[in-house]
């Protein structure tokens, strides 16, 4: 991973020579107060979207949760997730711990935070035969030859099949995450068909960010773009991958013609809105779920502080 970052960032300060950050600056101030608003709850849907992995599997593996209670730990495990990413283990161990919390056997909560950590890239998976069907890997730098751009998405979307054989097979599924339960194939497509919705409401929000920005791209052409780059985000293993997708996505989106500040301002929008926003809400719908009392002491200094005027001014 540190290497793929490196190149990647290397790559794109290669590609983006003279890049003016006040002109960032500006693209970003013209943005109306109303559109960041809207594009604001665009994102929040599309997270909110990530809750049906966790309803259809808690129905299929009989987990009697309160639907209030799992969404609201689909939620934190979701928004955290995005942010910290690291493959899906982000959110997995968190599904992990608030299922524990509510008693529900090791190895119950295990098959279910494992089967959600397996469906969400598939969705990606499956949108690669699409990007490679509109020939959009031509936007890729020229110091990458095309066959190793079409290689690297070919493996991904290689995927696709191996999550079916693993939801069809209990044997397989057993070995892979001891599960005593077999998906089946109408179970594998639904969870394919939620992992694609996933994605192509992060592709809409993102392209939403990028017009409020002033960029003017064909919507299959920003498609193609953003799968290539998350699935060299997915493969990179870095928190959310930060670095590797955004300086992906940046360098294709200024060879399809759109201006580096221009793209830079609808994906820092993106990130915020996206990203930053939906995990501050699942902090806030997170705290206290898996902490612990503080000993009497620690109790009493924070007290003290909770009251102290500078305390108050920071808050």
């Amino acid at each position: 991973p540190p290497l793929l970052a490196a190149a990647t960032v290397l790559i794109a300060w290669i590609e983006l020579d003279g890049f003016d950050f006040r002109t960032l600056h500006e693209t970003v101030r013209r943005i109306p107060l109303a559109m960041l608003f809207a594009l604001q709850l665009m994102a929040l849907l599309a997270v909110l979207e990530m809750t049906f992995y966790d309803w259809w599997l808690a129905r299929r593996l009989k987990l009697n949760l309160p639907a209030r209670r799992l969404a609201r730990y689909s939620w934190v495990a979701n928004s955290m997730n995005n942010l910290v990413g690291l493959s899906g283990l982000a959110g997995s161990g968190i599904r992990l711990l608030l299922l524990a919390r509510d008693g529900v056997p090791t190895r119950t909560a295990t098959l279910y935070s494992g089967v959600i950590m397996l469906s969400v890239p598939v969705g990606l998976a499956a949108l690669v035969p699409l990007a490679l069907a509109l020939g959009q890997a031509s936007l890729a730098p020229g110091m990458l030859p095309s066959w190793a751009v079409r290689a690297v998405l070919i493996g991904y979307a290689a995927y696709l099949p191996v999550f079916l054989i693993l939801a069809t097979s209990r044997r397989v599924l057993h070995r892979v995450l001891s599960g005593d339960v077999r998906l089946g194939l109408d179970g594998g497509l639904i969870l394919v068909g939620i992992s694609v919705l996933d994605w192509l409401l992060a592709v809409a929000v993102a392209w939403g960010c990028l017009v409020a920005a002033g960029a003017q791209i064909a919507p299959l052409t920003f498609l193609a773009a953003f799968v290539f780059a998350a699935t060299l985000g997915v493969l990179s293993l870095i928190p959310g991958g930060i670095g590797v997708f955004d300086a992906s996505l940046l360098v294709l989106l200024t060879r399809a013609g759109v201006p580096a500040e221009t793209a830079a301002a609808g994906l820092l929008i993106f990130r915020f809105v996206y990203y930053l926003v939906p995990w501050l809400i699942g902090l806030y719908l997170g705290s206290g779920l898996v902490s612990r009392a503080a000993p009497p002491l620690l109790t009493r200094v924070a007290r003290h502080w909770q009251d102290h005027p500078l305390l108050g001014l920071l808050r």
